[in-house]
């Protein structure tokens, strides 16, 4: 096994990794808000923020997209 495979099986990398992944979804999403609607309002920004799962951010950028105006998108983040 190499070096680079044996790096990345590790619990700590695979961790930073995945909050790494989070990150970038959150910004695409407050990006494409922004761009579509212009500001984002903080509280709903830090929504997006601490949301980590990738499914569910995956499925925030989908909604993003097809919303008609941020209180759409506010509704429907505050669904289970």
């Amino acid at each position: 096994m190499t070096l680079e495979k044996i790096f990345m099986q590790s619990p700590t990398i695979q961790r930073l990794m995945a909050n790494q992944e989070s990150q970038t979804a959150q910004k695409y999403v407050l990006h494409l808000l922004e761009k579509r609607f212009g500001g984002v309002p903080e509280d709903l920004a830090a929504h997006v923020r601490a949301i980590r799962e990738q499914q569910k951010l995956d499925n925030l950028l989908d909604l993003a997209v097809d919303c008609v105006d941020l209180e759409a998108f506010r509704n429907a983040l505050s669904r289970p």
